[in-house]
């Protein structure tokens, strides 16, 4: 089947799927009925989402971009990790856009350099995200090392694997430590446990840290908990991921959600604005995320007004209020 008639059958299950549990609030349709067609929806819903990575991946497969990149003649963005993270960063966070992990971090880091890792060897589809090239087992480290000679800037997915650790090493003999983000996938325990094995770095990690589970908010479905960034003396500063990120916002902002990516750019800025590369108006500043928290907003305040409005009417006026009600059933409109 080819991927954009599988795109297409995805949306068409997510439609439809919805259309099902919205169902279960029509209470014309007889329980039974609803409950049978929310259940549908539900399961139409997740194949569809399904349905759609596989369908994005075979377009991705029928038209591969070349290593690094074709098209973008700029420096590249290197992104390592451990193979068995993939999957993990391959899942939807629970936000509106069908997005994997990778592709948010990827949309992010795109706007730097074309992003390219080594893919996993046997992989039938690559992950969406990072341009993928592979290479034979022994080839990946000469791979890694001529990549880290000319990449612009260099992202690491901390792990555990003994090759992640080696790629750690290389990094720490050629490359600006200013060029790194350390992505943190564990806090706790784990993180110590990291920290312990991952000795390499000049003057360390940062310590222990955990992040409180009210405090992540939209957060809550990245398995990102935290960065690390470095100095020119390999210095490193701890970025939380969480709500303190984003600092004071706007009144208007009560009501929106910020998005992951808006988050990931807030907690990589600081190292792109050193180096110069930085592209376009603050984070928090783009103009369709204040237009869309702005307008978000007026209408739930309206929609209380509308509601406020009402109640004192039937409270301190109930006379007026049924001959309202008498008026708008006379047209029809109630």
């Amino acid at each position: 089947m080819s991927g954009r008639l599988l795109l297409v059958m995805g949306y068409v299950g997510v439609v439809l799927g919805t259309v099902g549990v919205c169902a279960l609030a029509i209470e014309a349709i007889r329980p039974d009925v609803r409950l049978g067609a929310m259940a549908g929806g539900a399961l139409l819903f997740l194949g569809g989402r399904m349905a759609i990575l596989r369908g994005r991946k075979l377009i991705l497969v029928s038209s591969p971009v070349a290593y690094p990149s074709r098209d973008d003649h700029r420096a590249p963005v290197l992104y390592l990790r451990s193979f068995q993270d993939d999957p993990l960063t391959a899942r939807i966070p629970p936000t509106p856009r069908i997005q994997t992990e990778e592709e948010m971090l990827t949309n992010v880091l795109r706007e730097v350099g074309p992003v390219t890792a080594i893919g996993r060897p046997g992989e039938p589809l690559p992950e969406l995200g990072a341009s993928r090239f592979y290479v034979s087992d022994a080839e990946w480290q000469q791979a890694v090392t001529d990549l880290l000679g000319r990449a612009v800037l260099v992202v690491a997915r901390a792990g555990a694997t003994d090759g992640l650790l080696w790629e750690l090493e290389q990094i720490v003999s050629h490359v600006d430590p200013t060029r790194l983000v350390l992505l943190l996938p564990f806090q706790g325990d784990e993180y110590e446990t990291f920290r312990a094995r991952s000795a390499i770095f000049p003057h360390g990690l940062p310590e222990y840290f955990t992040i409180r589970a009210w405090a992540r908010g939209e957060l809550d479905g990245l398995s990102l908990y935290a960065l690390v960034r470095f100095d020119e003396d390999w210095t490193p500063h701890l970025v939380k991921l969480d709500r303190e990120l984003r600092g004071r916002l706007p009144w208007y902002w009560w009501s929106r959600q910020i998005p992951i990516e808006t988050y990931l750019r807030l907690a990589t800025r600081p190292v792109l604005d050193r180096l110069g590369l930085a592209a376009g108006e603050h984070p928090l500043q783009s103009r369709w995320l204040r237009r869309s928290a702005i307008m978000k907003s007026a209408f739930m305040v309206a929609v209380v007004g509308l509601l406020l409005t009402a109640i004192v009417v039937a409270v301190l006026a109930p006379d007026a209020g049924r001959a309202i009600h008498r008026w708008m059933t006379d047209r029809g409109w109630w």
